[in-house]
C-alpha cells in the first residue's frame, strides 16, 4: 500500500490527510474535532499528527509514496514548518512533493460553489496582503501590497465579485465599486489539497524533491506589473 500525505498548514492549525487511491483513510481534523474538550485548544504538532495517522492505519512511514503540501502564502511560521517537514520526509524516502499554493487550492475550492470571479485575500503584516482573482478554477493577477490598493487593481472592471480568504472581513469592508458576494470561506480546505495532490500523483506528474514557501518576493507576485 502506497499512501499520499497531504499537509495543510497555511491557516489556523495544521491538518494532515493520508489516503490510498481516492479514499481518505485518515484526516487529523476529524480526529481532533471528535476528541472531547478539544475545542479552542492547540492541535498536536505536525509530526505527531503524521505519526498518529500512520499508526491509525497500521502502516509505516515508508508506505508514504508522495506528498502534497500548501506552500503559502499564509502564516509564514506554519507554512515553513510544513515545508521543512515535507522536504525532510521526501529526502529520507526519495519520494516526490507536489506543491500547490494558497490561491490554486482556493481556486479549485471556489469553482465548486460559485460561477463568479472571486477575490481571494491572505493577510500579511499591517495593512499588507496577498490578493488574487480566481475564476473558473484558475488563478489570475496575484498581487502583494496594501490591501485596498491591490484589491482595487485585481478587481478592476468587474461588476460582481465573490470574496474569500483570510482577508475576507477586510475585503468586505472596502468601498464597493462592484456587487460583492460573501462566500464565507476563509481558508483552503485540506481535503481539496489532497484531491489535487492525488490527481497529480496518479497522472505521474513530475513532482519536486524540494520546495520553498511562497512569499512577497516570489515571481508570481511580480509578473505583468
Amino acid at each position: 500500500m502506497k499512501l499520499l500525505l497531504a499537509i495543510e498548514t497555511s491557516w489556523n492549525r495544521p491538518r494532515v490527510l493520508l489516503g490510498d487511491g481516492a479514499d481518505r483513510l485518515f484526516d487529523s481534523e476529524r480526529l481532533f474535532d471528535s476528541h472531547p474538550g478539544s475545542a479552542g485548544t492547540r492541535p498536536p504538532e505536525l509530526s505527531t499528527q503524521v505519526s498518529g495517522g500512520i499508526e491509525a492505519l497500521g502502516a509505516e512511514v515508508r508506505d508514504i509514496g508522495a506528498i502534497a503540501v500548501n506552500v503559502g502564502p499564509g502564516r509564514l511560521t506554519s507554512i515553513r514548518a510544513g515545508i521543512a517537514f515535507s522536504n525532510a520526509l521526501a529526502f529520507s524516502l526519495s519520494i516526490p512533493i507536489h506543491p500547490f499554493n494558497y490561491f490554486q487550492i482556493m481556486a479549485s475550492q471556489l469553482d465548486r460553489i460559485t460561477d463568479l470571479p472571486a477575490l481571494v485575500g491572505v493577510p500579511a503584516a499591517g495593512d499588507l496582503a496577498y490578493v488574487g482573482l480566481v475564476r473558473g478554477g484558475k488563478v489570475e493577477s496575484p498581487r502583494f501590497g496594501s490591501l485596498s490598493v491591490v484589491a482595487e487593481e485585481v478587481r478592476a472592471g468587474l461588476k460582481e465579485v465573490a470574496v474569500a480568504g483570510g482577508s475576507r472581513p477586510r475585503l468586505l469592508s472596502l468601498p464597493r465599486s462592484a456587487t460583492v458576494v460573501d462566500t464565507r470561506i476563509e481558508s483552503p480546505d485540506g481535503g481539496v489539497l489532497f484531491e489535487m495532490g492525488l490527481a497529480a500523483w496518479e497522472r505521474a506528474a513530475t513532482g519536486k524533491d524540494r520546495v520553498a514557501p511562497l512569499t512577497e518576493e516570489s515571481e508570481i507576485f511580480h509578473e505583468s506589473t
